[in-house]
This record gives C-alpha cells, sequence and structure tokens, in this order.
C-alpha cells in the first residue's frame, strides 16, 4: 500500500466540533517558555471581594469603637453632677504637723475618698424604675438596650484592668484657695499640694448606699502645705460662725487641674485639663478637746485669757504689748510658729466693729501642755476724732475695774477752797487738785487731760462709804456740777517712790454749790466750824468726767463717771 502522505478528504464538521476550527498554534509541554492558561478577571474579583469584606470589619469596628468611646461621655447634667456623684470623700481622718516655716505650714493630711468608676463612666444602671425615667428626661448615658450595655460594661472594665495602679492622679500646679461661702468672697487661706494626688478607682459600687458615709472609700494621703491669707480677725470670724452651725461650707478654687490615668497605652486620650475649677463643699465641724460641742454659737474669744498688756508711748505712735493663753486643741501637737501672725483688735462700736489696734504675734511654741502662750504686740490705730471711736469705752471699762479691779486715782482734794453767798445762791471756789496712779501696764503712755466736768457730793467731814439708804448720803450738804468742762493741766509728780504718778490741776471759779433739800441744817453746821474755829474738813464723794489726749493717736478721748472721792480744809490754812 502506499504510505499516507497526510492527504485526505476533507470530513463534514459536527456539533463536536468548535465554531473556530482548531488551533493553529500549540504550544509543546516540553517547551521551557510553556505555562499552564490562567484568568486573570477571576483572581482580580476574589481579590476585590475579599479587601470589600476586610475594609467593611475595619470600618465597622471603628464606628462600634468611635460609638463606645462617645457614649461614655457625660451629659451636660451629668459634668454639673459627677463631682458630687462619681466622686466621695470624707473629712480628714488625721492630720499631723511636719514643720512650721517661713513659708507656711507643712501639713500630712490622711482621708478616704473614691471615685466610683461605674457611675463615672455610665455603667452603673438604675436602681428603680423612678431612676431610670428621671435619667432619660435629662438625657444621661446607660439608656441603650441590654447588649449595648453590657459590652459598654464589658468594655470599661476591661480597659480598667489594663491599668497597673487603680488610681486616678490629680495634679494641682497651682494653689488652691479656700473662700467662706461663695466664691467672690476673699480668701482664707491657700493650700499647695506638694505632689499629684492619687484617687483611688473603685468598681462595683452599690447604687443605694443608706450610710452617711460610704464604705467603699479607701484611704489616701497627701502633704499640703498652708498659709493663712486672710486676717486672723477674718478667720476667727469664720470660725465662729462655722462653729455655731457646726459646719463648715467653703469654696475650693483653683486656676487648673490636670487629671490622668497613666499606665495604659489608651490613657494619654483619657487626660482632662479642667481651668477654673470650683468645688463647694461641706465639712462638719469635729469636736475638739477642752471646747464645747458644735452646732451652737460659741465666743471663741471667750476662751483667749488676757494675761497682762501695757500700753507705752514711742516717738512715733502708741504701742502695745500683750501676753494671752489660749487653749491647746491639739494635745499631741509639738512644733513651733517661727513667724508673726497678725491680729487686727475691734471693739464692738455703736454701729459696727472698729479696730482699736493692729499687732503683731511673736514666734509661738506649740507643745503638748493644756494652754498655748501668745505674745503680741503692735500699735494703736483708732482715730479718737470720730464720734463712734471705741478706745474712750474701752479705756472707761478697763478704769472701771469691769474686767481687772485697779485704782487709778490716789486722791482729790480742792485746795483753797472757799465758799461764798451772792444773790441768795452758794458758791465755791478753789483748785481741783487729782493725784492720778497710772498702773503699771499704762505706766508708759504719754496722757494730757486737758478738762475735768466734776459732779460731785460735799460733806461735812469725810464722806460715808455708803448712802446710809437716804436720798442723799448721811452729812451730804452741797452738789458741785458745772454745766461746762473745767481747763485742767497734767504733770509729772516730782516723786521718785512714785514715778507713775500724774498731778491733774482744774481751777474752779464760783461753781454754784447746790444746796441738798433738807440739809441746811447740815451746812449751818459746816459753816460753823469755818467761822468759829477756822476751818473744817469737807468730804468729795462722786464722778468727773474727763477728756484727754493720747499721744500718737489722733483726737481727744473722752472718759465718763470715773470715781472721786477725796478729802480737803475749807478755811484758814492750816
Amino acid at each position: 500500500m502506499r504510505p499516507d502522505k497526510g492527504k485526505r478528504r476533507a470530513q463534514p464538521p459536527t456539533e463536536h466540533d468548535p465554531l473556530l476550527g482548531p488551533s493553529t498554534s500549540r504550544i509543546d509541554p516540553s517547551s521551557p517558555n510553556s505555562h499552564p492558561t490562567t484568568t486573570p478577571s477571576r483572581l482580580r474579583t476574589v481579590l476585590l471581594i475579599a479587601l470589600i469584606v476586610t475594609f467593611s470589619i475595619a470600618l465597622s469596628a471603628v464606628l462600634l469603637l468611635a460609638l463606645l468611646a462617645a457614649s461614655f461621655r457625660p451629659s451636660q447634667s451629668e459634668l454639673s453632677s459627677l463631682p458630687q456623684t462619681a466622686f466621695r470623700y470624707t473629712p480628714p481622718d488625721y492630720v499631723s504637723v511636719l514643720n512650721v516655716t517661713d513659708e507656711g505650714v507643712w501639713l500630712n493630711v490622711t482621708m478616704r475618698c473614691g471615685v466610683d468608676t461605674d457611675r463615672a463612666l455610665g455603667i452603673q444602671g438604675f436602681a428603680s424604675p423612678e431612676e431610670r425615667a428621671a435619667a432619660e428626661q435629662r438625657g444621661d448615658r446607660g439608656l441603650g438596650a441590654v447588649w449595648w450595655e453590657r459590652l459598654r460594661r464589658w468594655t470599661a472594665r476591661q480597659s480598667l484592668a489594663l491599668l497597673p495602679s487603680q488610681a486616678v492622679q490629680v495634679t494641682i500646679p497651682d494653689h488652691v484657695y479656700i473662700f467662706p461661702q461663695h466664691f467672690s468672697s476673699p480668701p482664707l487661706v491657700s493650700v499647695r499640694i506638694a505632689s499629684p494626688l492619687d484617687v483611688p478607682l473603685v468598681t462595683n459600687v452599690p447604687m443605694t448606699d443608706p450610710s452617711d458615709v460610704p464604705q467603699w472609700l479607701l484611704p489616701t494621703s497627701f502633704i499640703a502645705l498652708v498659709r493663712p491669707i486672710a486676717s486672723t480677725g477674718e478667720l476667727w470670724e469664720f470660725a465662729q460662725h462655722a462653729w455655731a452651725k457646726g459646719t463648715a461650707h467653703i469654696v475650693l478654687g483653683s486656676a487648673t487641674a490636670v487629671v490622668e490615668l497613666p499606665g495604659a497605652w489608651w490613657s494619654r486620650y483619657a487626660r482632662v485639663l479642667k481651668e477654673d475649677l470650683v468645688l463647694a463643699i461641706d465639712l462638719p465641724v469635729p469636736r475638739l478637746p477642752g471646747l464645747p460641742d458644735p452646732g451652737r454659737p460659741l465666743d471663741l474669744s471667750s476662751l483667749v485669757t488676757l494675761q497682762d498688756y501695757s500700753l507705752k508711748t514711742t516717738p512715733k505712735a502708741l504701742t502695745i504689748s500683750a501676753r494671752a493663753a489660749v487653749p491647746n486643741i491639739v494635745p499631741s501637737i509639738n512644733a513651733s510658729i517661727p513667724y508673726g501672725l497678725p491680729f487686727s483688735i475691734s471693739i464692738p462700736g455703736a454701729d459696727s466693729e472698729q479696730c482699736l489696734a493692729e499687732v503683731v504675734t511673736k514666734p509661738v511654741s506649740l507643745t503638748p501642755h493644756v494652754d498655748i502662750i501668745v505674745e503680741m504686740s503692735g500699735h494703736i490705730v483708732a482715730d479718737l476724732q470720730s464720734t463712734a471711736a471705741p478706745l474712750s469705752g474701752f479705756l472707761q471699762n478697763y478704769l472701771h475695774g469691769l474686767d481687772n479691779p485697779i485704782h487709778i486715782i490716789k486722791s482729790v482734794s480742792i485746795e483753797h477752797m472757799r465758799i461764798s453767798e451772792s444773790g441768795g445762791k452758794m458758791l465755791a471756789s478753789g483748785v481741783v487738785i487729782a493725784e492720778v496712779e497710772l498702773p503699771e501696764n499704762l505706766a508708759g503712755i504719754d496722757i494730757d487731760v486737758s478738762a475735768v466736768q466734776p459732779d460731785v457730793l460735799v460733806f461735812d467731814g469725810p464722806a460715808p462709804d455708803d448712802d446710809g439708804g437716804e436720798d442723799f448720803p448721811p452729812r451730804a450738804f452741797g452738789h458741785i456740777h458745772p454745766n461746762a468742762t473745767l481747763p485742767a493741766t497734767t504733770e509729772k509728780a516730782n516723786d521718785p517712790l512714785h514715778p507713775h504718778r500724774l498731778i491733774v490741776r482744774a481751777p474752779l471759779s464760783n461753781v454754784p454749790l447746790d444746796i441738798l433739800p433738807g440739809r441746811d441744817g447740815v451746812l449751818s453746821g459746816f459753816v460753823s466750824k469755818v467761822i468759829f474755829k477756822g476751818g473744817a474738813e469737807a468730804g468729795i464723794k462722786g464722778s468727773a468726767s474727763v477728756r484727754a489726749s493720747l499721744f500718737g493717736v489722733d483726737g481727744n478721748l473722752r472718759l465718763n463717771d470715773l470715781p472721786v472721792t477725796g478729802l480737803c480744809w475749807v478755811g484758814r490754812q492750816r
């Protein structure tokens, strides 16, 4: 047979043959450039779908995290109430004085406080349907679906668990000022906290706590520097007001405060800077040893015992020095105050208190004794030209011995006294001489008595000690009370044995001597002694008003109703 030359008749196409016919180019599988046939469009589709799914999941996660983060942001109503609800504290349990320097008093303070993290983050739930309804009206947090609130609670707990220290760190770089009652008042003291405060974070706090002091609070300590700003008088007044109420209402104010949660990667996003921080606090006044229970009015000044004081005239002013004893309400304290504290000594006037003196204390030792001895010195600042100046009343009470029994008038006499008659009236003339013996604590003042107005009874013989139950004392026959003051002069007595004695002279010139009703017989007997015996002793008893000036104090000092008693000789000189 003839070999097949590769030529044969073409066969008709069948239904299994490709429409375009067989490919004219074939790839040799053994060729090094050969590779399997792929479909690029199918690969791109798979990659695109995977990318869309991944992006959707990531976007959903980001949106979920954003929603979660936004859900923890408090509402406006919660922002104003959280400092009182989420942050709780108690008054200091322990306060110790570490040191007293020129900067102020360094204190170590221990107190219990804490932050209710569930309430702070809005995941605490609601104790009753009424509470939930009130939260809905305010627009508070924690009102989502059950699954959503569970997710919020789980996320918050897991995030807080990452913190190495379960505490909020509060840094106050500026001074904290303590104001009384309201922020517009002048501050009382300033407090500088030396290091950041660690406020404990507490979870699972009960939604209801019937006790006044929450049991979930934890102790924390800090060191503070306290320095008074207000005057001692203002601090004293605030303390008395707080004692009467039993509660001290104060307002804390600071320029800035920084709150942080250190320790986790996300904590930097939780850093809060608070400016113009104002926080109102009610502190119950504690019971102190040696003092009555708070809650009733107490004159704290009555607790101060004035042991000694003295006045002295200097070339520039009238100075005052004093020593007082103050009850030690902290017997365990052992420290010292090396710098002086300013005091304003005020005396109640007719309308308001007026400042009498400005003094500064000397360094004070605080030791475990019953009393603390305080020494002070300063100068008188009262203006005597003011009609309501209280210095006159103060010295008048002092000279009357209302607080401390003293005697200033050594003797009163009328030299060269003459009794005459003119126009049916009895007249008296002479010179009123008073020996003024200043007490030791007034011996250093320069006092000038410029006018005297006596109001005395005249007796036949020495004045009795009492009035005998009559309208006028026995043997009294005359009354001397001029309508105007008598000019007077003051000089120091030239007596080495009595260096603090002053001599005051006030001349009488025909001053009316009013005869007491029913005492004509006593007057006749007295005149008979003068005429027939050459003279007689006349007793003087009553009071006097004095106008004086003090060097270093503006204006005049008027003292009323100073006791006067004495004996003079009427007639020929003996």
